[in-house]
């Protein structure tokens, strides 16, 4: 019956699809857009690096938004944390 139980849990997955998801897929399209990303592969490093290049920022971000929201969720709205803190850390980053 508590709302906050529901509303804040939520949030974490609400923020982590914008900035991990939307926000990589828009720059990785307007990279494409561009052009630059052809010339980003005609270098002489492998796409896998230069895909990874481009998608850690947005995790290591995303990572940091999952700690501030967590903290957020237990200290300002007492939110109860039932189990594993790393089995949820972990689910987080898969």
């Amino acid at each position: 019956g508590i709302s906050q139980y529901n509303i804040v849990p939520g949030l974490l997955g609400v923020i982590l699809q914008m900035t991990m998801v939307m926000m990589t897929s828009i720059a990785l399209t307007r990279e494409t857009e561009r052009g630059t990303m052809e010339n980003l592969l005609a270098m002489p490093s492998s796409p896998l690096e230069i895909m990874m290049g481009k998608v850690l920022p947005y995790l290591v971000v995303g990572a940091v938004q999952v700690v501030v929201v967590l903290a957020a969720a237990k200290l300002l709205f007492a939110i109860p944390f039932m189990g594993s803190l790393s089995l949820l850390l972990s689910a987080v980053l898969v």
